[in-house]
């Protein structure tokens, strides 16, 4: 996997990365039809696409229950994450990755990696050029067997619910023969270690309800739609001094086959050159931490 993943990165060389996009966070969820909508009483709403996909009936997520998704990944990947094996560097990152597993009993297999470095940069500096990255700088969560960038364009995400600034309830749709599309959580979370060195946290969870899946199932024409169940990033910077901080990045979801496991992890190994780019230039990676 290593190797192939070699010779996909090295043909990032030269290229200029794409204008992904000039309207930030921020922005987007005020444009959002839909997040000044109440949460807890509301009894849901038709989420319509702009190109004519399957639309669907959304039922709004409890603060409790937003909280609780976010509060268990934290837990998990915060600040005593699970070994992953160490499968080489490259570009200045340690790339690490598990073994398939499978996590709810008939699903599919999870597939799961792990990128770290060290930044030359600020850890005031990273946090204020985050939500300035274009909306479409994000990573997708999950994409389809074969799929790649130039499709980048066509996938539609919107914001759904806003519960305070930073936390957020989304819908991703990838079009595709069959549509991949899933809910997520999109939060961002800082804190200070005892030892004063400060840690942000930058999530995007894949989650969903009861009453969503019972909303899905009722409807024959999302036989048209593959709806991801299980995904995430978790993105952390850690700061380490005045000038640098520690940047590890997970990246998880469920997966085809092994196939479609080493194709997800070209695509984010891929995803993470070209961030590195815009959020520091390539000369202030450093290889180890």
């Amino acid at each position: 996997m290593l190797s192939l993943a070699q010779e996909r990165l090295e043909e990032l060389n030269g290229i200029q990365p794409q204008d992904d996009g000039a309207i930030d966070v921020y922005e987007q969820s005020g444009k959002s039809p839909w997040t000044s909508r109440p949460s807890s009483t509301d009894s849901g709403w038709h989420v319509n696409f702009p190109n004519g996909e399957p639309s669907f009936h959304f039922q709004p997520f409890t603060r409790d229950h937003f909280d609780e998704v976010i509060e268990t990944c934290v837990r998990l990947l915060g600040d005593c994450p699970p070994y992953i094996k160490l499968v080489g560097t490259m570009f200045g990152w340690n790339m690490h990755c598990a073994p398939l597993t499978r996590r709810l009993e008939g699903g599919l297999p999870v597939t799961h990696a792990r990128f770290t470095t060290r930044l030359n940069r600020s850890f005031d500096d990273i946090n204020s050029t985050m939500p300035k990255l274009g909306f479409n700088a994000w990573p997708l969560i999950s994409t389809p067997p074969n799929w790649n960038r130039c499709q980048r364009d066509a996938v539609y995400t919107e914001f759904l619910q806003e519960f305070e600034k930073d936390a957020y309830v989304m819908v991703c749709n990838v079009p595709g023969p069959k549509h991949y599309r899933f809910l997520f959580l999109l939060r961002r979370l800082s804190w200070k270690r005892r030892n004063g060195k400060r840690v942000s946290h930058y999530m995007m969870v894949i989650a969903d309800t009861k009453a969503n899946a019972l909303n899905r199932a009722a409807v024959e024409s999302q036989d048209a739609v593959n709806w991801v169940l299980e995904g995430g990033t978790f993105l952390t910077f850690t700061e380490v001094d005045d000038k640098s901080v520690d940047v590890s990045y997970d990246h998880w979801t469920s997966c085809e086959d092994e196939r479609h496991a080493q194709l997800l992890f070209i695509q984010w190994a891929q995803f993470l050159c070209r961030w590195s780019e815009r959020i520091s230039p390539s000369n202030l990676l450093q290889p180890e931490i």
